[in-house]
């Protein structure tokens, strides 16, 4: 279980923001499914990174694309990825 002073205190200086997702709830008492979002371009690559510390999982998904279009489609991969995970999870 992490702190959730930790995590906000964490996502405030790096990512930016802390979302709440059902399926990122973690079998804690006080796991509310928070999870540590950012996503940005520099103009020449796009990323995605989703930080899920209840649920013991990491996603990021990037490309070579900086055009603001693509990120549309990264959120179908993280999607994707996150659907395989929640479908093949049994323990941390």
């Amino acid at each position: 279980m992490v702190h959730s002073r930790v995590i906000h205190e964490h996502a405030r200086r790096w990512l930016g923001v802390v979302l709440n997702r059902g399926w990122a709830t973690g079998p804690g008492d006080s796991d509310a499914g928070r999870i540590l979002h950012h996503a940005g371009s520099n103009s020449m690559f796009y990323a995605h990174v989703c930080i899920c510390p209840e649920v013991y999982a990491v996603f990021l998904s990037t490309t070579n694309c900086g055009a603001s279009a693509i990120a549309a489609k990264l959120k179908a991969v993280d999607r994707s990825m996150i659907r395989y995970r929640l479908s093949n999870a049994s323990s941390p």
